[in-house]
């Protein structure tokens, strides 16, 4: 997928026992691309979230060469115990799968200048496109885990080696749509309190009015449009991460999903029988949306892959559950 060869690297160095490192190739010319390191296990003192981590931008160097993009994605997956391989949950799986996304963007990413290169914003340096734009590529690969014939490669049973049964596999499906209703509108309110915090003005007053406010912008939030309750005595948007480092951008995940799923809707149209695993569609994808970077924007990229205007119509049926 993507034209992209992954080849282990021992020589690499690494900071921890855990931690795998590749050296990535384009399989068609084997050009070297770039490097990735797996670290996907938890540890004392370690982040506790997954995320990918931009360790070397792409860039053009004086004398026409290129610095090649090196990427982390850091994890806290089950870990393999002696005699018994991880089982990961799907969860996992599919937190995998949009964290490659971005690793792909990063990856794939040619830009001559730092500042167009992948990145995102709690990174120690500028860069990345922008933010109605950055979850496109992570939301768009978690689409491929649902496929069957991606869903065939990669799993088995344990035991006998089993190809996971189909009716299993539209079960997986179908559980993607279970409280929908709950989850987006969680979304929506979760980013309706993060622009409002950072609104002009949300800040002006003295210690207590303004944790009397932060308190009572999240309940009200919660229940007009959520539906639910926040519990007394908890501070949920004190543990919410993405309040630093996303600053008024949380929307942008449902905005980005639903750029995703007609960027897929548009991949599978364009397919053929081997579905979204045609190298074909998937470097067509890759070209015009990842590798430009931050060089265009992100609506330039999307109408030039899909050939007009941004649709929520295949979002849309997928809320619904008529897309099958």
């Amino acid at each position: 997928m993507f034209d992209l060869e992954f080849i282990a690297a021992e020589n690499m160095p690494k900071w921890h026992a855990d931690v795998r490192a590749y050296t990535v190739y384009r399989g068609s010319t084997k050009e070297l691309v770039g490097h990735f390191y797996l670290d996907l296990h938890p540890r004392p003192g370690k982040y506790g979230h997954q995320c990918v981590v931009p360790l070397m931008p792409a860039t053009l160097r004086p004398d026409g060469t290129r610095t090649l993009p090196i990427a982390a994605n850091i994890g806290n997956m089950t870990k393999a115990t002696p005699g018994r391989p991880a089982l990961l949950r799907f969860s996992e799986a599919r937190t995998f799968f949009h964290e490659c996304g971005h690793v792909m963007h990063c990856l794939l990413t040619q830009s001559d200048h730092a500042l167009h290169a992948w990145s995102w914003s709690v990174n120690p340096y500028p860069g990345g496109v922008e933010i109605d734009f950055l979850e496109l590529p992570s939301q768009m690969l978690e689409n491929w885990l649902y496929d069957a014939q991606v869903l065939a490669q990669m799993t088995s049973h344990v035991d006998t080696g089993a190809a996971l049964p189909d009716a299993e596999q539209k079960t997986l499906a179908a559980l993607r749509r279970v409280n929908g209703g709950y989850g987006y509108t969680r979304q929506l309110f979760m980013s309706l309190y993060d622009l409002e915090i950072h609104a002009p003005g949300f800040a002006e007053g003295d210690r207590d009015a303004i944790i009397a406010k932060l308190a009572s912008t999240w309940a009200d939030l919660q229940r007009n449009v959520n539906g639910t309750e926040m519990i007394d005595g908890t501070w949920p948007y004190a543990a919410w991460y993405h309040l630093a480092g996303y600053d008024a951008g949380y929307y942008s995940y449902l905005y980005s999903e639903v750029a995703s799923h007609d960027c897929f809707a548009e991949v599978m149209r364009r397919a053929g029988p081997q579905g979204c695993l045609d190298p074909a569609v998937s470097r067509e994808y890759a070209e015009k949306i990842l590798v430009p970077g931050a060089t265009q924007s992100g609506d330039a990229m999307l109408r030039n892959y899909l050939g007009r205007e941004l649709s929520d119509v295949p979002f849309l049926h997928h809320v619904l559950g008529d897309d099958e």
